[in-house]
């Protein structure tokens, strides 16, 4: 019997041993829109990218759009609206696939916040540290080589995936448009 002293499995030589490949799904993303700490609406499976998260409301079905304006919610108040209207043009994110990287874009002319452990790591940033990203401007929120690394230090990897984007409100209270 072998040891291997990287992971501390056991082996025998003489059992045979069979390559499992890693199939990617379709979609590299499942977001879902909460409005305070309720999730409003089902979640959505993103396979194209870009996509835009906007806080209009349009109703065409675009694969490569997600308007925040079409979710009801019946206990929406007056803040939570007009933070949605801040939200306006919101967020493009772009899934480069064969790079494996995750990169915001704020479209708003609001800036938007987001909370990616993963961008906190590559930066050396607090784990939850919350970054702002301004009008135009675009940040790296995730990098899957970057995760691969980390991962095996750590016990909960879903851990960095958790990403969430916020739009500035005037008053203390925040909307939390996406979370992955």
């Amino acid at each position: 019997m072998q040891v291997d002293e990287a992971d501390g499995y056991s082996f025998s030589p003489s059992v045979p041993t069979v390559a499992v490949q890693c199939v990617q799904p379709e979609h590299w993303a499942t977001i879902s829109y909460y409005e305070m700490n309720t999730r409003v609406g089902e979640q959505i499976r993103v396979t194209s990218s870009p996509i835009f998260i906007d806080g209009y409301t349009d109703p065409t079905n675009n694969p490569q759009k997600i308007s925040l304006g079409l979710f009801s919610n019946v206990n929406r108040n007056t803040p939570i609206e007009n933070t949605r209207r801040l939200i306006g043009k919101g967020v493009k994110l772009t899934y480069v696939r064969h790079q494996g990287t995750l990169f915001a874009e704020c479209e708003s002319d609001s800036a938007i916040f987001v909370q990616s452990r993963n961008c906190n790591f590559i930066h050396g940033f607090h784990p939850t540290t919350v970054v702002k990203i301004a009008n135009k401007c675009s940040l790296k929120i995730f990098d899957e080589q970057c995760f691969r690394t980390v991962s095996g230090f750590l016990s909960e990897t879903y851990v960095l995936l958790k990403a969430r984007f916020t739009t500035l409100v005037p008053s203390s209270e925040v909307l939390n448009v996406a979370r992955f």
